[in-house]
């Protein structure tokens, strides 16, 4: 969260509401949920990731591998309507919608 409000800054972006859990009573609350971390981490917390975006919210995954594509979306693909990938070189970025 500190490294997000810095970038954040930084770049002169109005960060609006910044969280680092849900386990404030906050289930299905956001309409967009961004996570930038590792596609294990992503796959582990499918779950909790569903149950925070409200239905018909957005998620935007990057932090993964082009190779780790696969597998993360398998993992979300039973709750969110993903998006095609989109790819910079070996990162990439899957997007959705919570069903």
């Amino acid at each position: 969260v500190t490294a997000t409000r810095q970038n954040a800054a930084r770049n002169d972006v109005n960060h609006g509401k910044i969280e680092s859990d849900t386990n404030d009573g906050s289930k299905g609350a956001f309409d967009i949920m961004v996570a930038n971390i590792l596609a294990g981490t992503l796959v582990d917390k499918v779950e909790l990731i569903h149950d925070a975006v409200r239905p018909g919210g957005n998620i935007a995954l990057s932090g993964i591998l082009a190779d780790q594509v696969g597998e993360v979306s398998d993992a979300f693909r039973q709750k969110f309507d993903l998006d095609e990938p989109v790819f910079l070189e070996e990162w990439a970025l899957l997007s959705g919608t919570r069903n």
